[in-house]
């Protein structure tokens, strides 16, 4: 889909194209987690250029690590003024104790940040959590998983869009973000604990990967594409779990609030597997367009249509697909 305005830098163009394979998040709640640093300004100045398009209804949740260090201070008091000059409602959450291990920091930060959505109710009912990770972090966490030993399934942990959470970031690299905030003259702050090697993602980050790389040129981006190659396979493997085939009945069905939630390719892999099981394989890609189109228009809650020779159900929290049609 063409995006619906010329003036938007490639990372805001890129972004709204990802927002179109889940025309669920239209018309949403987004809390952005914003930090202070460069990738979660990033994340505010791309969503408050294309809110109007989305319809999103954005709010700022800062997350202040407790104690009386000046710099988280400053920190979320820059975050405030940020989100205040867009127009945006910005929440400071502030732990009770001074938190400094890097796991206790992470959970407090999705504790409060659940909590501030689960205070604010909304219309339509869709919020989620939209945080900044990006390419990078997303090869780092899965190599830590990996050293930890957590199998393949710890490669599948983060998803671009698991509710309540959306990360947008996931496909974006880390040079994007440093010429989007470039180009747009954004203000960021620094945290210098991004920089002490006794994190372990530290030291992956600003030494291993770069060893790695000056070794074998283009090491990082293939062991990248290696790693997702491989979460991809183990996520189509879980997702076939959510299609439920009844045979003697003649049917498929699909749990709504699931299928929303995968990317379009899954969608439709999921699509095409209720054809082939009930109309064989002359099925066509137009069919399986138009199949997820109705499927995902977020307007319609109860449908019921016939596409290359299957009678499909939408009724929430079903998408039913059978050979005959109910009498």
């Amino acid at each position: 889909m063409r995006s619906p305005n010329k003036k938007w830098l490639p990372l805001e163009h890129k972004i709204w194209r990802l927002i179109q394979d889940y025309p669920y998040l239209q018309g949403s709640l987004l809390f952005l987690m914003v930090s202070g640093g460069r990738d979660s300004m990033a994340l505010l100045n791309v969503f408050n250029h294309i809110k109007d398009a989305g319809n999103f209804d954005l709010q700022v949740i800062h997350i202040h690590h407790g104690g009386d260090l000046r710099l988280r201070d400053e920190w979320a008091d820059f975050v405030k003024k940020s989100a205040v000059k867009l127009g945006i409602p910005c929440s400071v959450v502030r732990s009770p104790n001074y938190l400094t291990r890097e796991e206790e920091m992470r959970k407090f930060r999705y504790q409060a940040a659940l909590e501030v959505r689960n205070q604010r109710q909304f219309l339509n009912g869709h919020s989620y959590l939209v945080t900044a990770h990006h390419a990078l972090d997303l090869l780092e966490t899965r190599l830590i998983r990996l050293i930890r030993g957590c199998g393949p399934q710890g490669l599948t942990g983060i998803r671009c869009l698991r509710p309540p959470f959306f990360r947008p970031f996931l496909s974006v690299k880390p040079q994007e973000i440093i010429d989007y905030v470039e180009k747009r003259h954004i203000k960021f702050v620094q945290d210098p604990s991004n920089f002490d090697l006794r994190y372990l993602r530290n030291w992956l980050r600003h030494q291993w990967l770069p060893l790695l790389e000056n070794r074998i040129s283009g090491s990082v981006g293939r062991l990248s594409q290696s790693l997702e190659l491989l979460a991809d396979q183990y996520n189509r493997t879980a997702d076939s779990q959510y299609l439920q085939v009844h045979k003697s009945k003649k049917m498929c069905r699909v749990p709504l609030k699931a299928l929303w939630s995968l990317p379009k390719s899954e969608q439709t892999a999921l699509i095409a597997r209720c054809f082939l099981v009930l109309s064989g394989a002359g099925y066509t890609q137009g069919q399986i367009e138009e199949t997820w189109r109705r499927v995902n228009n977020v307007q319609v809650q109860k449908a019921q249509w016939v596409c290359g020779g299957v009678y499909w159900h939408k009724r929430y929290p079903w998408l039913y697909a059978r050979k005959h049609p109910v009498r």
